[in-house]
């Protein structure tokens, strides 16, 4: 069996829910005390004597110590970043355009994230500032909160209150 030699420390690995042959992974550098870290996409081949190939690779300030895919589109990730952030990739778009999004809802590392299976625009993380933070994406047009039954909410700008951003997604 074909093994890939990741730059740093691995943390997680998830197999992508729609192509089978497809694995996220996130590392960190110096076992996540320091530095950087990085979020690889890879290709297992079919052919169990071919080599494993990096599909893409994003690079990270801090460590990333989780990632998961989206239940809804294929092409998109999320990954738990050390610095209290999450980020979202698409996969269909240049690396250089990514991350398409960065939540920063924790004060401390952000250690493990999950997409719902049931509710697949929504996921979930879990942070070392004692909190789990449900996160909605959807579409976020002017400040203006649009969900998927066409209600609008203003964003209140408020100390110490948690918002949850949404993206708007233009898959075509």
């Amino acid at each position: 069996m074909p093994l890939f030699k990741t730059p740093f420390s691995g943390y997680s690995v998830k197999f992508s829910p729609f192509y089978k042959n497809c694995i996220a992974v996130a590392t960190a550098q110096n076992f996540g005390i320091l530095e950087n870290g990085r979020v690889q996409v890879l290709d297992l081949s079919p052919n169990p004597g071919m080599p494993i190939s990096e599909m893409v690779a994003y690079d990270t300030a801090d460590g990333a110590y989780d990632v998961a895919w989206s239940e809804s589109h294929d092409s998109l990730l999320v990954a738990a970043i050390g610095d209290g952030s999450v980020k979202l990739y698409d996969l269909a778009l240049p690396p250089t355009s990514n991350p398409i999004r960065s939540f920063h809802e924790h004060t401390q590392e952000v250690q493990s994230t999950d997409y719902n299976l049931v509710r697949r625009d929504s996921f979930i993380t879990s942070s070392w500032d004692d909190t789990i933070n449900p996160i909605t994406v959807a579409r976020f047009v002017d400040r203006v909160w649009v969900n998927k039954w066409g209600f609008n909410k203003k964003r209140k700008e408020k100390k110490n209150t948690k918002a949850t951003w949404a993206v708007k997604f233009t898959h075509k």
